[in-house]
């Protein structure tokens, strides 16, 4: 079992994010979806909508209230992301593993 990490913008709002986040549910591993949005003040229904329909558990949704998502990424095997900077902060890049989600040919359910 592996501890994977998703970002939702741009990423796990993605359908073939979301298929790739369910077959690892589906395999048994945990999913967590890692957010630098706010967890109040702010709609989050379509991540919660998302978390719902795939099976990522309401506990497994981390806001990290605009920080640096990199500091609440220690603990996972992979974390995907959109954000081509993530890779490149000394203070994560040497422990994880990131793989970058690109922005092109974006589509959301």
């Amino acid at each position: 079992m592996i501890n994977v990490s998703f970002d939702f913008d741009s990423t796990l709002d993605r359908d073939e994010v979301q298929e790739l986040a369910q077959h690892l549910i589906e395999g048994g591993n945990n999913v967590w979806i890692t957010t630098t949005r706010s967890g109040h003040k702010t709609d989050n229904s379509d991540i919660l909508d998302v978390a719902h329909r795939i099976g990522i558990p309401m506990k497994h949704i981390r806001f990290t209230e605009h920080q640096n998502k990199a500091k609440f990424l220690f603990g996972f095997d992979f974390h995907f992301d959109d954000d081509p900077y993530l890779r490149n902060r000394n203070d994560y890049e040497r422990e994880q593993r990131v793989y970058r989600i690109s922005r092109s040919s974006k589509s959301k359910r």
